[in-house]
């Protein structure tokens, strides 16, 4: 059993179905892990009292109206402030007058529409590529087995995307669908329309919509006293779009690379260039080869799709998704004619 120290674990999961558009199926179980279903806003909120209880000042509601370097200072953090900060609260959040803050280091912790990645110059224009994602909190739903989140592929179902059905228990559930090229919402309502035994008497309590990172790491996440983690770096792995816990372990290297370089006096971007370091040895490869496998994935056709669920296992799915051992299945399929070759070809290319 898992102790998450916290409530925001609000699912164990047992399993996983990925459903090929002709409805074949690659079933993930077994002693491969367990997964969770988290409820992202309590997570948020486990993470900010865990920061307020180690002395982190924190505020809520508020807009940063600017962010002003003192270049002079070239990444010295034992002098003048580096960064002069200005932050106005929202509606409900104060008074609404502009308050200054100083700072030696500005981590960029800003998602895919990163302010603090543009105004300093790390996300080069075209760089960030996103998918629309769009997701339904839906009640009444009739899963036949609850302990298993289930995928779906296809160009009818989501193009150069997935739909995904996860369950929460009690007949709740996160129904969600990211496409490319094509409105997301119409698909996902076709999705639900679809697969009426799980839906038919399911209702809409919630929704949320936003584009997800998909492009891989930023070529530059470090600048003299300026550090990017999770979307903002674009540390999200590519062909599944999940990132937290890709996300959390670059905020954990980030804050021990920056507390060492504060403690040094020196946060120019040669010392916190360590960071991108670490971060590229540890997940690099993974969320690159991951790219890999999301680019190949993507050009495939309904046929292709169907064609593949029969070739791959739970393990092979598994790399795939997660960019972990794809050179073992690109092995694998190059004994495959056509569809096997051509997508060995492009994982290791």
């Amino acid at each position: 059993m898992i102790d998450p120290g916290g409530d925001f674990v609000v699912r164990e999961i047992a399993g996983a179905r990925v459903y090929a558009p002709d409805g074949s199926s690659v079933a993930i179980q077994g002693d491969v892990g367990v997964g969770c279903i988290l409820d992202k806003a309590l997570y948020l909120e486990h993470l900010a009292s865990k920061a307020a209880e180690a002395g982190a000042e924190i505020r809520v509601g508020c807009d940063v109206e600017s962010m002003k370097r003192n270049d002079s200072n070239a990444g010295r953090a034992d002098g003048e402030s580096l960064f002069q900060v200005g932050v106005r609260p929202g509606a409900g959040a104060g008074s609404g007058k502009e308050e200054g803050f100083e700072a030696n280091v500005l981590i960029g912790a800003d998602g895919f529409n990163s302010t603090v990645a543009r105004r300093f110059g790390l996300e080069e224009g075209g760089e960030r590529e996103l998918i629309p994602c769009v997701q339904y909190h839906m009640v009444n739903c009739d899963f036949a087995d609850d302990g298993v989140a289930e995928f779906y592929l296809g160009r009818t179902v989501a193009p150069r995307g997935y739909a995904w059905a996860f369950p929460r228990g009690d007949g709740r559930a996160n129904v969600g669908i990211g496409v490319r090229g094509a409105p997301a919402k119409p698909y996902l309502d076709r999705f639900v329309e679809a697969h009426s035994k799980m839906f038919g008497k399911a209702r809409v309590i919630g929704f949320e919509a936003a584009p997800v990172t998909v492009g891989g790491l930023l070529k530059r996440v470090v600048a003299d006293g300026v550090v990017l983690v999770g979307e903002a770096a674009g540390q999200v792995v590519p062909l599944t779009g999940a990132g937290i816990h890709s996300g959390v372990a670059g905020a954990r290297m980030a804050g021990l690379v920056v507390s060492d370089a504060l403690a040094e006096g020196d946060v120019s971007a040669a010392v916190l260039e360590r960071y991108q370091r670490d971060y590229a040895a540890r997940w690099g490869r993974r969320i690159g080869d991951s790219l890999k496998a999301l680019k190949a994935v993507e050009k495939l056709s309904d046929e292709d799709l169907n064609e593949l669920a029969g070739l791959l296992s739970q393990d092979d799915v598994l790399d795939l998704a997660n960019g972990l051992d794809i050179s073992r299945v690109a092995s694998k399929l190059i004994r495959h004619p056509l569809l096997g070759l051509r997508l060995a070809r492009a994982l290791t290319g």
